[in-house]
């Protein structure tokens, strides 16, 4: 009950995708424990990126972040967690966590720049 809770509320409150949620789950092996930590290792990454944009470019930065405005981010989370998760748990089964941060971090800023280039396209050509 605790881990269908919690897979629920990583769509419902965390704004994750309900099929992204569920590679979670599963990449989690059902485990509650590993799920909320794998939820916490990505909003970690998610949440330095959101605050070094907004210190570099204010409410444009944090907007870029946020998974509701960039719709980059949800189309291409899947993807990210399909490949990072597994690649973490390859390089160390017991503490994957690192890892994954540094992968996801990165994710999160591309997908961030990428959004911040084509809105600036977007405001060049209007």
């Amino acid at each position: 009950m605790e881990f269908t809770n919690l897979t629920q509320s990583l769509t419902t409150v965390g704004g994750i995708p309900a099929a992204t949620a569920q590679l979670m789950a599963a990449l989690a092996d059902h485990d509650h424990t590993r799920l909320y930590e794998m939820a916490r290792v990505i909003y970690q990454a998610k949440a330095a990126v959101c605050r070094m944009a907004e210190a570099q470019l204010g409410s444009l930065g944090r907007i870029a972040t946020r998974l509701e405005h960039n719709s980059t981010l949800i189309e291409n989370l899947h993807t990210a967690v399909a490949r990072i998760i597994p690649a973490a748990y390859r390089k160390n089964r017991n503490f994957w966590q690192g890892y994954a941060y540094v992968a996801f971090r990165r994710f999160f800023e591309e997908v961030a720049n990428e959004w911040l280039r084509r809105q600036k396209c977007e405001m060049e050509t209007r």
